[in-house]
């Protein structure tokens, strides 16, 4: 936060790194609030570098909290670029694809979550990225659950188990934590 004061000229990006820390430590109240003054100015950034990682970082937050209204601005922002990877900072080395499915699972829009999901599970994994793959099926295995159609739950907990298995193998203590979480809700 002392970011923000010293260097005015990046505020999207520290902001976008300052939601996302929050995001991960479940301060809720910080994450409307910083989610909420983007959402004000529909999340109007400067189109370089920075804009796909503090975009990734906002749709993370829209997603936490649940927030449609931020999440359908972010998806049209978004899903023209779900086919494309990002190579840097946050988002480095994944397929943006897989946060325009996290944003299309908070509209409520599961098939085409589905849709995301699959091809960028097939890219993560075709280019070996563990980490990516590993919050995909973390976040794939919860939309799954939420949409909970003939299938979904067995799906679900094949995809949770997976991300849990390749997190806890690599370190990934966020992802193995939430994966477990969701397996638990599953029963």
């Amino acid at each position: 936060e002392a970011m923000l004061a010293d260097a005015p000229d990046v505020a999207g990006i520290i902001t976008g790194g300052l939601v996302l820390a929050h995001v991960e430590f479940d301060n809720h109240d910080d994450v409307r609030r910083l989610l909420e003054q983007a959402a004000a100015v529909d999340f109007d950034l400067p189109m370089n570098e920075i804009w796909p990682p503090t975009i990734v970082c906002y749709a993370i937050a829209a997603a936490d909290c649940h927030d449609t209204t931020s999440a359908a601005k972010l998806f049209d922002l978004l899903a023209p670029w779900g086919n494309r990877w990002t190579n840097t900072a946050t988002s480095c080395g994944s397929p943006l694809g897989i946060y325009v499915g996290l944003l299309a699972t908070v509209l409520g829009r599961y098939d085409d979550a589905d849709e995301y999901y699959t091809e960028a599970a097939a890219s993560t994994d075709r280019t070996r990225q563990t980490f990516f793959s590993a919050q995909t099926d973390r976040w794939w295995g919860e939309m799954l659950a939420e949409r909970n159609a003939p299938g979904d739950i067995d799906r679900a907990r094949e995809l949770l188990r997976r991300a849990q298995t390749v997190a806890a193998a690599n370190g990934y203590a966020y992802i193995e934590r939430r994966a477990t979480e969701a397996l638990q809700r599953l029963g």
